[in-house]
């Protein structure tokens, strides 16, 4: 709203200066606004096309694609000849338009001659939804001796700092004379849509005062998408009656001109090409016309790079889609391919929350599936009708959660290892330290293996409409089903391959439905009818280890939740974490940014896969946390780990040595391993150092439990009750004060909405962050070279234990995160 006030008024003081110099000029030679644009029937701000662009070069800003109108007028016409036309054409920032007018000039008695003036005019413009600036230069051709011409320079603005008003302001620089123009337009949308607008423009020009300024009124009514009323009246008592029609790509006009004694004077027409806009066709006569089709072959994740990234598929996206085909009245129906599909149960299970969405507003889902585990059935289980691919199978088999134990291969390969752990459930050095898992270890895992079964039980019990133990029968005397053992067990309802999904939609709807993809729907196709900029939500992303500048990159996002914090055109923050935590001091700079956020605005945290140890760390000071049932969250609680070179370097021929100056300094004394960039301590830790590193420890400890009583507005004790590294499920997290409510990114966005004062039927902006990048930097890489130890989570792991040697830990083991 700043930036929009500091251009106003620039742009007022640029006009006035023109106007008030011109206003002790001579005769102008630039042609008066309203004489040369009776084809506008609206103003150039209200029509945002390249028609307005001609007038206010700042109205190209607005035009989201190309775009070529040609108008005419039967003014002086015979049959067969054009004397009045327009032809305008604009993009994106870059326009241009020419006007030609021809008259027959009485000369010498009844001998006539015939004259024309052609106008052109060329522009830029650029800005912001809310407000664009524009430069045009304009010039003519024909009979200048008859029609007063100068080469013009244009300088105009057009504002839409809120969603119902929309100001414009433009001045004419003749180029060979002092001669100005100044032309204002404004425009108001009383209930914020096309369906009702009134508007005002008025002219000021050479020696004219302000009771001398020509001006009109008018009011354009849109009562059936793309169909157009328009009513306009001027100070001389003429008036204008205008209708246009939208086709889709085509849009057709006429508009009567009549003169002050209510005859009509003559008639413009017009005929528009470009980007399509909205129309009846669409929205009432190709009703449910159509399946929204979406393949996932690739990877499900929360970004992608920009380029060469074609298999990797956004959540936001997948859901926008989704929701695009909720809205769109020509969608009956959905179809899905998750042939190939790497998705993790917590992003399946928001896909499959929005399937939900999308079966309530009473459209069709069809679901293709051909080799598909326990996550692809659970999602694909929403459908109205299951295609299966004939030669796939189904595997079944229920849920585990196991650990890999490198006790022995540490012994074995010379590594000491000495867990410092003080708290019950904090068991990921259990799998350095141990060779099966301790009973507070299996009570937990349990608990969240029985969840995440009991959630998709019923899940995919109510949707096939199966009873529990029917289920379980699947699961535990089937679990292996071949496609045709699948459709005869009712676990999908045809068999056949993607290329056959028509047949089965179909079968399903009575009849045969175009299938498109997410680009040909309304939220892709017509482009927005909001004025100004849309209210912004942030979503950010932390994902990832806990760590400085990796991982989460825990410095970036301090910055990002800074900017975040002053940038008043941001309402409202989404923070996205699905981290199992990693080093303390990483995960306490995020939380600290993210309190500080907080106070100027609300902050919803929206919980992945896992928000757990250091990732509920960062999620403690948002004002609501929102977790998938299936979401791994708590885990509140610290260890540390010291790892040492007991016989490694022996059998690798390497030795170390160092002098010290001070009783404790050869602590990390050690040998370095070449190519993996391990350091190793050349000794275990004395009494006394492990007694210091235990204090520091139990610190953290009670410092992370009073901290997240604070943010969740609990005591210290109610918090040590449920923490003490506890895993919890989403749904276990909320009945313990954990989590507030249930639900994925897109219940997250809405809770910000609100949190925000944002109207539920407004349009929204999201911005994501941070921005994943161009694309992949080691793409290129032979293949070999591209499988990276480094992006390992049991590598990444034991790099954190030996970079923070004995240092306090909030973390995870891999296999609690890894799916």
């Amino acid at each position: 709203m700043r930036k929009f006030g500091i251009g106003l008024a620039v742009s007022m003081v640029v006009v006035s200066f023109g106007i008030s110099w011109s206003m002790a000029q001579d005769l102008s030679p630039i042609p008066s606004y309203y004489t040369q644009t009776d084809f506008l029937l609206t103003t150039p701000g209200v029509e945002g096309s390249a028609l307005g662009g001609f007038v206010n070069p700042a109205v190209y800003g607005l035009l989201p694609a190309f775009e070529n109108r040609f108008f005419w007028s039967d003014q002086g016409a015979k049959i067969n000849s054009l004397n009045r036309w327009g032809l305008f054409m604009g993009g994106p920032h870059l326009g241009f338009g020419v006007t030609h007018h021809r008259k027959n000039l009485l000369v010498a008695g009844d001998q006539t001659r015939k004259v024309s003036i052609t106008d052109y005019r060329i522009a830029l413009a650029g800005g912001s939804e809310a407000m664009n600036f524009g430069f045009g230069y304009g010039w003519s051709r024909g009979d200048v001796d008859i029609f007063p011409r100068d080469n013009i320079f244009q300088a105009g603005i057009v504002g839409r700092p809120h969603p119902v008003v929309s100001l414009g302001m433009v001045g004419n620089f003749a180029l060979g004379s002092s001669h100005r123009t100044g032309i204002f337009d404004l425009a108001v949308r009383p209930l914020g849509t096309p369906t009702v607008t009134l508007f005002a423009d008025a002219e000021l020009g050479e020696k004219d005062r302000l009771e001398n300024m020509r001006w009109g009124i008018g009011a354009a009514l849109e009562p059936l998408p793309g169909i157009q009323l328009v009513g306009k009246y001027r100070d001389d008592e003429t008036f204008t009656l205008g209708l246009s029609f939208s086709f889709g790509r085509t849009v057709v006009s006429a508009a009567p001109h009549y003169d002050d004694g209510g005859e009509l004077s003559y008639t413009t027409y017009g005929l528009r090409g470009g980007y399509p806009t909205r129309n009846i066709f669409d929205r009432y006569f190709k009703k449910n016309k159509r399946y929204l089709s979406v393949e996932l072959k690739g990877k499900v994740s929360y970004r992608k790079y920009r380029y060469f990234d074609k298999e990797t598929h956004t959540l936001r996206d997948i859901l926008f889609a989704l929701d695009g085909a909720i809205d769109d009245p020509r969608i009956a129906g959905v179809a899905l391919s998750l042939s190939g599909m790497s998705i993790s149960r917590v992003l399946a299970w928001e896909i499959r929350e929005k399937l939900k969405g999308v079966r309530e507003a009473g459209k069709r889902v069809v679901i293709f599936i051909d080799q598909s585990g326990m996550t692809e059935y659970h999602l694909a289980s929403v459908a109205d009708r299951i295609v299966m691919d004939p030669e796939g199978y189904l595997f079944l088999p229920g849920y585990r959660a196991g650990l890999t134990f490198y006790r022995g291969t540490l012994e074995r390969l010379g590594l000491g290892v000495d867990v410092l752990r003080f708290y019950k459930y904090k068991s990921a050095g259990e799998m350095l330290s141990r060779d099966d898992m301790s009973e507070a270890d299996r009570e937990q895992r349990q608990a969240l293996i029985d969840d995440r079964y009991a959630l998709v039980r019923d899940e995919v019990s109510a949707s096939r409409k199966v009873s529990g133990d029917r289920f379980d029968a699947w699961i535990n005397e089937g679990y292996l089903f071949s496609a045709q053992d699948a459709m005869e067990e009712g676990l999908v309802d045809t068999l056949g391959r993607w290329v056959d999904v028509q047949d089965a939609i179909e079968s399903l709807e009575g009849g045969k439905k175009k299938m498109v993809g997410s680009k040909r729907l309304f939220v892709e196709e017509f482009p927005s009818q909001t004025w100004g900029s849309k209210p912004r939500i942030a979503v950010v992303y932390a994902l990832g280890f806990c760590a400085m500048d990796w991982g989460i990159k825990a410095r970036q996002l301090e910055k990002i939740f800074e900017g975040l914090k002053k940038d008043k055109g941001v309402q409202a923050v989404v923070f996205r974490v699905d981290s199992p935590g990693g080093d303390g001091m990483a995960s306490d700079v995020v939380a600290e940014a993210v309190r500080k956020c907080a106070e100027k605005k609300p902050v919803i945290v929206s919980q992945g896969g896992v928000a757990a140890s250091g990732g509920y760390h960062i999620s403690m000071y948002a004002d609501t946390i929102v977790a998938a049932p299936n979401t791994v969250t708590g885990s509140i609680g610290v260890l540390g780990a010291w790892l040492w070179n007991e016989d490694l370097g022996s059998k690798l021929g390497m030795t170390s040595d160092c002098v010290k100056a001070g009783d404790h300094a050869d602590i990390d004394c050690g040998i370095r391993l070449p190519f993996v960039g391990l350091q190793l301590p050349d000794r275990k830790l004395t009494p006394e150092e492990r007694a210091r590193f235990e204090k520091l420890i139990r610190d953290a400890y009670r410092l992370f439990v009073h901290k997240v009583a604070q943010g969740r507005g609990m005591t210290d004790a109610q918090i040590d009750s449920v923490a003490q590294g506890r895993v919890w499920s989403g749904v276990d997290g909320q009945e313990k004060g954990l989590v507030d409510v249930i639900g994925g990114l897109e219940k997250s966005i809405l809770l910000a909405r609100e949190a925000a004062g944002i109207d539920p039927q407004e349009e929204v902006e999201i911005v994501e962050l941070p921005q994943k990048g161009l694309f992949k930097m080691d793409m290129f890489k032979p293949g070999i070279m591209a499988l990276n130890m480094k992006e390992d989570p049991s590598w990444l792991y034991l790099k954190l234990i030996s970079e923070h040697s004995g240092q306090p830990l909030p973390v995870l083991p891999p296999e609690l995160y890894v799916e």
